[in-house]
């Protein structure tokens, strides 16, 4: 879904909303900032008393031009242990367009923070936006009415801020809903702060379990509210709760794999300060992401679904990252990606599709042929991309097969992420059998021309030299094969002729590897309870699915999770879903909504073989 943009006019005393008839920040904003967020939270002395690789987390009801981000990320990084990791989360329904935010930022503090958001600055699309920061900083905007996407953030919070628009302009910031679903994401001693001294506001927050009461306020404003949440939230256990995390941030993983999997969970914990070592036998487990060429492209479906909420994000994000990535090293190029409208029903289905308004234009249109036109995506080199994420001073890569999980306990790794894709011998055996093994064959054709970029059930690429093209990719399941089929090449390459019937070109080589798929086309992202322990808790809903259980997962130590089963997807989920294995790792806000958590789970595939009966 599209979002309005911000409607907003602004001078050098203030920046006003047009639409709500108030005003973001006067002239002297970083000391109001400082003032009510930051000395209302009592953030300065709570920071000081933080043990060394800890994590804490903020969310912000009202965006806006990222003031108290940039003032909040200052202190953090004066007051705050050096290794201490900052999750901030901020809601935003009209997010101010880019070129207004730069002036805007004219000579704001932290030009390297700024020039980070900036590269990475989603458009005015609604749902979640992890933006890589900082090392030590996740920034994640929640773009969307605050009691539509509040509810989906993952996390549990130390510090509310409320700063939308006062109460008598936009109530929807501060309804009695909103301050209860507040109330659910945090802990005992989460504190709040907000401008606001409305009689509504202190009430609904009141009821919601925040003792709140009234201090001194900035400037001309007489009063402001701080609050701490009193009560103990106990919620039922359910088989989505994710591992309790440890007082402090992991220091030490070990990932199984270096495909697109391992190489992007490990370089997002490594930018966390989180030392990773990296496992793999390229002779041995040879990985499909050494693919020479890949897109990660968005096929969206005319319905709304998980399976399409997923792709659409890690679209998005995936194009934040390689954009940011190329900044230091050229293995991604980008280029416009036509999905073919192939007869008259994929040319109604494109129309349709198009009506809805995923994306802003900026990234997409429809043609003169109702073929779907991407843009802000692009090729990108695999192997020289995995070697650019594993190429950190926190990752050492170890050339070894791993044969058993055992060879890893006197490491002491606080956790072990199987990255293994159909090599799946070190998966418990209820998780093993999850996963399918998917054959795929491209060709390399010598073309003396630069074809354009097309995905549909085949993709065509250009190679960066442009003298040869990619051509792929078949898609076989259950084939274990590792060479390639010559009825397989014959297939692809008549593909590229009829493609381009006029054009000379000749065969070049051929790439054959085993991808890993599951049973419904999720990858699996995320901890692996123990499946005997599950069954026996949940086995009931053999009989009915609606009986209650409130059974908590049980794990072993250090905890097993999954990055696997990513299908013909890998060049397109892996970043999202590196990410999220490391929010979960670290114990801190997850970049996804939580609605998408039972479909990416790898236990999802066991509560599903119990409800039908299976297990």
């Amino acid at each position: 879904m599209i979002l309005e943009y911000a409607d907003i006019s602004f001078d050098e005393q203030q920046v006003k909303s047009n639409t709500y008839d108030d005003i973001y920040f006067n002239a002297d904003g970083i000391s109001e900032s400082q003032a009510v967020f930051i000395e209302g939270n009592k953030l300065v002395q709570r920071w000081k008393k933080l043990p060394r690789h800890s994590r804490f987390t903020i969310a912000e009801i009202g965006f806006g031009t990222g003031l108290n981000f940039f003032t909040t990320a200052s202190e953090f990084f004066k007051e705050a242990p050096e290794d201490a990791i900052l999750s901030y989360c901020a809601v935003e329904k009209n997010p101010i367009k880019l070129q207004q935010l730069k002036k805007l930022h004219r000579g704001w503090r932290h030009p390297q923070l700024r020039e980070a958001l900036y590269a990475q600055y989603p458009h005015n699309h609604a749902g979640f936006h992890l933006i890589k920061i900082h090392p030590r900083i996740d920034l994640i905007l929640l773009f969307d009415e605050a009691e539509i996407i509040l509810p989906e953030l993952a996390a549990r919070v130390d510090a509310w801020f409320l700063d939308g628009f006062a109460p008598s302009k936009n109530p929807d910031c501060w309804t009695a809903y909103l301050a209860k679903i507040m109330a659910s994401k945090s802990w005992r001693g989460t504190t709040l702060a907000t401008f606001s001294v409305a009689g509504s506001v202190r009430e609904n927050l009141q009821e919601a379990g925040f003792s709140v009461h009234k201090v001194p306020g900035f400037g001309d404003k007489k009063e402001m509210l701080v609050g701490e949440y009193r009560n103990s939230n106990k919620n039922d256990a359910f088989w989505t709760d994710l591992p309790v995390p440890k007082q402090t941030v992991a220091r030490r993983v070990a990932v199984v794999g270096a495909g697109f999997a391992g190489a992007t969970v490990a370089n997002s914990l490594a930018e966390k300060g989180v030392q990773v070592d990296v496992f793999h036998d390229p002779k041995k487990y040879p990985p499909a992401s050494a693919v020479p060429l890949a897109i990660p492209y968005f096929q969206p479906s005319l319905v709304d679904t998980p399976m399409r909420r997923l792709h659409l994000q890690s679209w998005l994000h995936s194009n934040r990252i390689l954009s940011w990535i190329s900044r230091d090293v050229k293995i991604w190029q980008p280029q416009a990606i036509t999905l073919e409208a192939l007869d008259e029903v994929a040319r109604l289905r494109h129309r349709r599709i198009f009506q809805q308004k995923l994306l802003n234009d900026d990234y997409w249109q429809l043609d003169a042929n109702d073929n779907i036109v991407f843009y802000g995506s692009g090729v990108i080199r695999p192997p020289q991309l995995i070697r650019y994420l594993l190429n950190h001073d926190n990752i050492i890569v170890k050339n070894a097969a791993i044969s058993n999980l055992h060879e890893l306990e006197h490491y002491g790794y606080d956790a072990i992420v199987l990255a293994t894709a159909y090599h799946s011998e070190l998966l418990p055996a209820r998780y093993a059998s999850l996963l399918k093994p998917l054959f795929g064959q491209a060709v390399i054709v010598k073309a003396e021309f630069q074809p354009s970029v097309t995905c549909n059930r085949y993709s065509i690429l250009p190679s960066p030299d442009g003298k040869h093209a990619y051509v792929g990719s078949i898609y076989a399941p259950n084939e274990l094969q590792t060479t390639a089929n010559l009825q397989y090449r014959q297939e692809l390459m008549q593909v590229f002729a009829g493609t381009y019937p006029n054009k000379k070109f000749e065969h070049s080589e051929d790439f054959a590897a085993i991808r890993a798929s599951s049973s419904d086309y999720f990858p699996f992202i995320g901890p692996m309870p123990q499946a005997e322990e599950v069954i026996n808790d949940y086995g009931i809903w053999s009989k009915d699915r609606n009986i209650p259980v409130n059974a908590p997962m049980q794990y072993a130590e250090p905890i097993c999770y999954m990055h696997s089963g990513l299908g013909s997807k890998g060049s397109l989920t892996s970043f999202l879903g590196g990410d999220i294995l490391a929010a979960m790792i670290c114990g801190i806000a997850l970049p996804i909504p939580a609605s998408l958590l039972p479909n990416i789970l790898p236990v999802r595939s066991i509560i599903r073989q119990i409800v039908r009966g299976t297990s």
